[in-house]
């Protein structure tokens, strides 16, 4: 008895919600729709008729019926002296479906000549798909959009169609265009590989020339010679690499010395340096549109030092060094790198002096150096 009691409201409610959806549902026809736009608009309703035909824009998939609704929305909005909406609504349904033609003699002339306008010179469809996807697509230089592209009205006739993505290998075509007719082609970009190592190139080798000047010490301010090669562990644009590196230096300066009688004497004190070692640092590029490279990096070894009085006496020694740099990279042509280091900082680690010793020694047990060079590279 409870059960029969609240069955009848329930059946009443799913009546009139049956009711109520069979409206929508013949309002979510957009074929019936644009049938009722045009009875609206022949009775002179042109804001209820605009109206319903934006509906029907809005769930409308087949092409020919969206031109169809889009044809007479501008129609409509032409009537209406909203000209900019008028000529969007003509664009579109030229877009959807191109074949589409207006009686100049059944509408006003200017919603005639905002169609005439609209439609312009012969066209027809552009469809572009890429992998990846995301390239953008121009035709005879100007751009139209983005891959995927979809049923993009350009200009009928040979067209010259460019798909271009950054980091990728573009591709470029020549297309005749048919008038009311759709092109479409797919195309996959290969990536372009970066114009610095470790992309294309795995080995890189440079020469750098710059001062080298004394941070503590007495060694003069000299001319280093640097030469370095290496090789990068990775395919990417930005990686690590792991070289050899060599460097002379050579530099004199005046010194004050007391010769065999005990007089002071000043004499030219010619310095010779040579180091060599591992080379270990990382490139980094900020930015795969530019050929730019910051690259930290660090070098350690051995080196060897060799003093000479002028017309007197020798000495020389064996030490190791450490070197934390920092380079700028900047690629002038392919294979072709200039590089400027502005900042190296060398320590020079051996035997420190000791009291009553004329043997060769550093102060401390260390001397540093600040370098700065600019190079020249080319990989291979």
């Amino acid at each position: 008895m409870h059960d029969i009691r609240f069955a009848r409201p329930l059946l009443a409610l799913a009546l009139l919600g049956a009711l109520l959806a069979a409206p929508r549902a013949q309002a979510a026809d957009p074929a019936a729709q644009l049938a009722r736009a045009v009875e609206l608009y022949g009775e002179g309703q042109f804001q209820d008729a605009a109206k319903l035909l934006e509906e029907a824009r809005a769930v409308a998939k087949e092409p020919t019926l969206v031109g169809k609704i889009l044809l007479q929305l501008g129609i409509t909005y032409g009537v209406l002296g909203e000209e900019e909406k008028a000529r969007k609504a003509f664009e579109a349904a030229l877009d959807a479906d191109p074949t589409l033609s207006l009686d100049p003699e059944s509408v006003k002339p200017k919603v005639a000549a905002l169609f005439k306008a609209a439609k312009g010179a012969p066209k027809g469809l552009l469809s572009v798909r890429s992998t990846p996807p995301g390239a953008e697509v121009l035709v005879d230089g100007k751009p139209v959009g983005t891959t995927p592209l979809e049923r993009v009205r350009v200009l009928a006739g040979p067209r010259a169609i460019e798909v271009s993505l950054s980091g990728h290998y573009g591709d470029r075509r020549s297309l005749t265009i048919g008038e009311n007719q759709e092109s479409r082609f797919e195309v996959t970009l290969a990536v372009r590989p970066s114009p610095v190592r470790p992309g294309t190139h795995p080995f890189a080798a440079s020469l750098h020339v710059g001062p080298a000047i004394a941070a503590k010490g007495d060694m003069p301010v000299m001319v280093a010679i640097g030469q370095e090669l290496a090789a990068h562990f990775g395919r990417r644009a930005s990686g690590f690499f792991l070289g050899i590196a060599l460097s002379e230096s050579l530099g004199s300066k005046d010194g004050a010395f007391t010769d065999p009688y005990g007089f002071p004497v000043t004499a030219s004190v010619k310095f010779f340096y040579f180091t060599a070692g591992a080379k270990l640092g990382w490139d980094i590029q900020p930015s795969s549109r530019v050929g730019f490279y910051l690259t930290p990096l660090v070098l350690g070894g051995y080196s060897y030092l060799r003093q000479a009085v002028e017309n007197g006496p020798s000495a020389s020694m064996n030490a190791g060094f450490v070197e934390p740099a920092f380079e700028l990279k900047l690629i002038v042509v392919e294979r072709l790198v200039l590089t400027l280091r502005p900042f190296g900082l060398e320590v020079l680690v051996g035997k420190a002096c000791e009291a009553g010793t004329t043997d060769p020694c550093l102060p401390d047990g260390y001397l540093m150096r600040y370098h700065l060079s600019l190079g020249l590279g080319g990989s291979f």
